[in-house]
């Protein structure tokens, strides 16, 4: 399985690197007018032309988007005893009405990524033991064991918990909350749960430029 979207087939884009050469996938850089742009945007989106700036900016404008819903594309297996030309359906495959997707049996097809992902929580659920027999990953069998999740932290409390833990100077709270709220306003969540490799990356991008 893999996500897919509407995108032409030809040459790649070339992406932006980061300062540790790392593609930042989804922007790219304008050589006629010296300015950072969105790859796959229509009308082309222009942000700045200083990569800092550039990324921040950019961001921001992914998470203003309307994201377009995303699909992933899954095989459709022959089942036992038909044919190959036969036309299959997703009911076919995972015994789970509604038909969401429908192919000729071996090639691909593509459903609504957050269909796929509700059956599949809906699966595992349903009966935690079958599967965690069927997926292979035994630790499914014993989710129902698990304590609840404690609280979120919120992102906006966690420099009060520092502050008062450390009981730094003046001057270094000053420091701490400039910085603090440059990073709360870069990354597009609102507790530490939600925080990625990818966010803290990104910001790191940011302030070293």
């Amino acid at each position: 399985m893999k996500p897919n979207g509407n995108r032409r087939k030809g040459r790649p884009p070339k992406f932006v690197l980061d300062p540790n050469g790392r593609p930042i996938v989804g922007l790219s850089y304008n050589k006629a007018n010296s300015c950072y742009y969105a790859t796959y945007s229509k009308p082309r989106v222009y942000f700045s032309t200083g990569l800092a700036d550039a990324l921040f900016k950019f961001r921001q404008w992914q998470n203003q988007q309307a994201i377009e819903e995303p699909y992933m594309e899954i095989s459709l297996p022959s089942p036992p005893g038909s044919e190959g030309s036969k036309i299959v359906t997703w009911s076919e495959c995972c015994g789970d009405p509604p038909v969401i997707a429908a192919a000729h049996a071996g090639e691909s097809a593509l459903i609504p990524e957050n269909v796929f992902l509700e059956m599949a929580r809906n699966f595992i659920l349903k009966d935690t033991i079958n599967a965690a027999r069927k997926l292979g990953i035994p630790e499914i069998a014993r989710m129902t064991d698990l304590p609840p999740l404690e609280p979120p932290l919120f992102l906006d409390k966690v420099l009060q918990y520092y502050i008062k833990r450390r009981k730094p100077s003046p001057e270094e709270v000053k420091k701490m909350k400039a910085s603090w709220k440059e990073f709360c306003g870069i990354v597009p969540v609102r507790t530490v749960r939600e925080i990625s490799s990818d966010m803290i990356h990104d910001y790191r991008v940011f302030a070293v430029r």
